[in-house]
């Protein structure tokens, strides 16, 4: 239920005397969000930027007077002639705004609608008080990349469902997303490396099998540090997540999750470094929602304590062009015409790798006091850090700069002066290559096709 404070509103707070005021939803059970409201605009081309619907939150903290039309017409300004650009037609263009003296921040996403009245320029605005700005940062892309989701499925919706029944979807989707970062304020993890829950704090070493404990962790690494962990203990999952937070930055923990047995558990979320889910007694086992796996961001790794399982999806070759089919289907075909894989599409974890083996190995004979075992990890995602760093310069340096065609003699050469040889070792070092340069992953092999291609042509020209 809203607060006295937040529910008063008057026509300032809404928009320009001119221009009608617009629809507001309550968005329920988000006592002490930093969200303050979601703003959806329009271009009208009579009254200019209008507000079409305003979400609000229960936060504690009530919006500024005057701030919603503020808003709507500082996001569409200079945007009146996108609808003619025909290079920005599908896009979704971010602004981020920091307002101290209106003691709120806006992170704002620009798009084209095509609704039955024509072509108009679109703005969905999240607004939060500027008190909140060094809590919001760590999960500012995580925002982008759930709210672009929500505007390309908008999008879709203008063209084919009348007016409230968009407004209704919509408001399904924000709700969602509110709930998501309300978990993210709740359970997320701590941004330093805490060992004292995980398997290396002193006496659990043994509490998960070493065997299993080493397919996870490769598994995380070459899934770019995006997993689930799924059993029937609260207790075992988070261990397990707090073990394989420790390679990963800062940020990347802020944008991951814990664990809760509550009468509302935890549901699967995209887009989170590391997620708990803890298993349904009632369910026949553990069903992901595909469309979700297979558009996230990153490949997934699925931690399956009950069966004492490590599966993952394809490599992140395969994953970003099977995301980019599935979201371009989505807005030019029915779903039912492109059915999407099942839970299959998960594959067992190779094992043949050497770095997580020794790493093991070592870090266990490291006494567990003193912060040993945290420097031993950090040397180790650093020794991972500059092979990465390494292949991309030897990269960069035999293709001058992506100018020329990798050679089948560069490849192996790279792998052979890396220490890569082993195929476990190779993909967990290219995984960190992605992170600190994006597209490292699909140049490597997309020139490795190329080179077998032209190799098999010559041949076959012999």
């Amino acid at each position: 239920m809203s607060s006295p404070e937040s529910s008063q509103k008057s026509p300032e707070d809404s928009l320009s005397p001119l221009s009608p005021l617009p629809p507001e939803s309550d968005i329920p059970n988000t006592e002490n969000s930093i969200i303050q409201a979601v703003v959806l605009s329009v271009w009208d081309n009579i009254l200019g930027p209008r507000t079409q619907h305003v979400w609000r939150t229960q936060c504690q903290e009530p919006l500024p007077t005057g701030i919603v039309p503020y808003i709507s017409n500082h996001t569409l300004s200079g945007e009146i002639c996108r609808c003619g650009e025909e290079e920005t037609a599908g896009s979704v263009d971010s602004k981020f705004y920091i307002l101290p003296d209106k003691n709120i921040i806006a992170s704002s996403f620009i798009f084209t609608g095509k609704s039955k009245a024509g072509s108009s320029v679109y703005a969905l605005s999240v607004i939060l008080p500027s008190s909140k700005l060094k809590l919001y940062l760590p999960w500012h892309d995580l925002c982008g990349a759930r709210l672009t989701k929500i505007i390309m499925q908008l999008q879709l919706d203008l063209e084919t469902m009348d007016g409230g029944d968009v407004i209704t979807s919509l408001s399904d989707s924000l709700q969602q997303f509110v709930h998501l970062m309300l978990s993210l304020q709740r359970d997320s993890l701590n941004p330093s490396m805490d060992l004292s829950e995980s398997v290396f704090a002193s006496g659990k070493e043994r509490m998960v099998e070493e065997g299993f404990l080493r397919r996870a962790i490769i598994s995380h690494l070459q899934t770019l540090g995006c997993s689930v962990v799924y059993g029937k203990s609260d207790k075992i999952i988070n261990m397990v997540i707090h073990t394989l937070a420790a390679f990963l930055s800062p940020t990347e923990r802020q944008r991951s999750r814990a664990c809760v047995r509550s009468s509302t558990p935890h549901l699967y979320e995209p887009d989170l470094f590391l997620q708990g889910i803890i298993e349904d007694k009632k369910s026949a086992g553990l069903d992901l929602p595909m469309f979700d796996v297979l558009t996230s961001r990153y490949p997934t790794s699925l931690i399956n304590l009950t069966n004492a399982e490590v599966r993952q999806t394809p490599p992140f070759h395969v994953h970003s062009a099977r995301r980019h089919e599935i979201l371009t289907l989505q807005m030019y075909a029915d779903a039912e015409e492109s059915p999407l894989p099942d839970m299959s599409i998960f594959e067992l974890v190779d094992t043949d790798e050497s770095f997580v083996q020794t790493f093991l190995a070592e870090v266990f004979q490291l006494h567990p006091s003193c912060g040993v075992r945290e420097v031993y990890i950090e040397n180790f995602c650093r020794m991972l850090e500059r092979k990465a760093l390494s292949l991309i310069k030897y990269l960069e340096t035999e293709t001058e700069r992506g100018q020329q065609p990798l050679k089948i003699s560069s490849l192996k050469r790279i792998r052979n002066d890396l220490s890569l040889k082993l195929e476990g070792d190779f993909c967990t070092v290219l995984a960190a290559a992605e992170k600190m340069k994006p597209g490292v992953y699909n140049f490597w092999y997309h020139s490795a096709m190329h080179s077998a291609d032209q190799l098999r042509d010559t041949l076959a020209s012999l």
